[in-house]
């Protein structure tokens, strides 16, 4: 079995066979395309956020006669609680997989992604922020301004250029971090994809790293309903 996590700036797969995790760049179709072929011979399940890509892999699994089925909010409905005020069908397949993965209580979740998402769970889903993500737009900021992309994490006032952008896009995401552990204090952060500089100082904080989450909430839940092995 392969099971796909598209996301709109990457596609990571995890063969069950061999227990490999796989990631592709979303434009690079050549390499994901090798990959689909050489394992076109299993059963795809799709957990999508890109609806817009998300033809272009079934399209071409349905070109090759591969067995391929969707993982949609519904499977995951009597198994993530929600706040009440909070349409459930609008919540991010990717969110409801991360919480069903965790299974902890009394959390913020942030999830370094194309967009940065901060959510709050205690024994619900409490809501979403969807921030833009400034640690992964760096690289876009510094090829305007004409400067190298391997900028230092800097927490403090910048003495150049680079520096200047670096500080302020470490200062900021930090600053809401800390805002959001004080303000509903929060003594436990999972964070996945973040570096580690960014969490330093919120000793009060038990900081807990995830790898793959998403996919292996899907995982997790492919198990649960008895279609993959543990």
């Amino acid at each position: 079995m392969i099971i796909l996590d598209i996301g709109h700036s990457f596609i990571k797969a995890y063969d069950s066979t061999t227990q490999q995790y796989y990631k592709f760049n979303i434009e690079e179709w050549n390499t994901l395309h090798n990959f689909l072929i050489t394992h076109q011979t299993k059963e795809f399940y799709i957990g999508c956020v890109n609806s817009s890509f998300q033809p272009t892999i079934t399209s071409w699994l349905q070109s090759h006669g591969v067995t391929y089925h969707i993982i949609t909010h519904d499977l995951f409905r009597n198994l993530v609680k929600i706040n009440s005020k909070i349409n459930f069908d609008e919540v991010g397949l990717d969110i409801l997989s991360i919480v069903y993965y965790v299974a902890d209580t009394n959390y913020l979740f942030v999830n370094n992604g194309t967009a940065l998402v901060y959510f709050k769970y205690s024994h619900e889903l409490d809501g979403v922020i969807i921030a833009n993500n400034i640690l992964l737009n760096t690289e876009q900021l510094m090829d305007k301004t004409h400067l190298s992309s391997n900028y230092r994490d800097l927490f403090d006032f910048g003495c150049n250029t680079s520096d200047a952008i670096a500080a302020g896009i470490s200062m900021s995401f930090k600053q809401t971090l800390i805002t959001l552990i004080n303000k509903y204090k929060i003594s436990k952060v999972c964070v996945n994809g973040i570096a580690p500089i960014y969490l330093q100082d919120m000793n009060d904080a038990q900081i807990t790293y995830y790898d793959n989450p998403t996919l292996k909430g899907y995982i997790k839940l492919l198990q649960h309903l008895n279609l993959l092995k543990e």
